[in-house]
Order: structure tokens, then sequence, then C-alpha cells
């Protein structure tokens, strides 16, 4: 196996692959693979091009450029109430506020509506207004 990467595609890998990217895995060759699906985050892109991750399930198993695959997630941030969240998946975030617009009334279904609003516009990250 050759251990080598071009530097245009290590700068690339260390581009899109920064430090706190989600990711989702989609395949990992070897025995000690988290589960098809995990999901983590990135560490760093080390020089040969593996992408160090440490899984929710607690693995830090790298996924290794040209071999295991993942996806990344597309996440949104909201702040509400002061309490910063990253949502792996927008409908997730979406869900969450509408339940509280559902469930709450006065000022805090306001914050809820804001934040829900932001989300439904697609923004990426949202707060509550304070």
């Amino acid at each position: 196996m050759n251990n080598t990467i071009n530097s245009a595609l290590l700068k690339r890998l260390k581009e899109t692959y920064k430090e706190g990217t989600r990711v989702q895995l989609e395949n990992m060759d070897d025995f000690q693979a988290p589960p098809k699906g995990t999901k983590g985050s990135v560490q760093f892109v080390d020089d040969i091009g593996t992408i160090h991750v440490k899984w929710d399930n607690g693995s830090t198993l790298g996924l290794v450029y040209g071999q295991d695959s993942c996806w990344i997630l597309r996440t949104v941030t909201t702040v509400c109430y002061g309490e910063k969240r990253v949502w792996d998946s927008r409908e997730d975030a979406m869900s969450y506020f509408l339940e509280g617009i559902l469930n709450c009334e006065g000022s805090e279904r306001d914050r809820y509506a804001t934040v829900y609003a932001g989300l439904k516009n697609g923004d990426d990250y949202v707060t509550d207004g304070d």
C-alpha cells in the first residue's frame, strides 16, 4: 500500500475535513470499525490523508483516504435561551423547535418561532434574538 498523497489533494482534504466537521460513516475496511451510520467529529487530517475522527460511540479510528468513506453532515447551529446546540440535520432541529411552538405560549413560543423561521429560511446559524 502506498502511503503517499500529492500535496494538492492533501490540501483539499484538510480544507474539506476541518476540525469539528460532522461526518457519518458509510464504509470502513477494518474489523474494529464503528457500525455503518455512526456519526462523529473530525479531529484533524494527517500528512498521509487519514481523516481522524472522534466517533460518537467513543471510537477514534481514522478514515483512510481512498479506502474508507463517509458523508459530511450539513449541520445547523441554534442558540435558544443562551444554549448553543449543533444539529446533525436541519430537519431534526426544525422538528424540535416546531414542537416547542406547539407546546408553549407567550415569549417562550416567540423564541421557538424565531429560531424555527430562521431554520425554515435556510439559515445555518440561528438565534432566538437574545
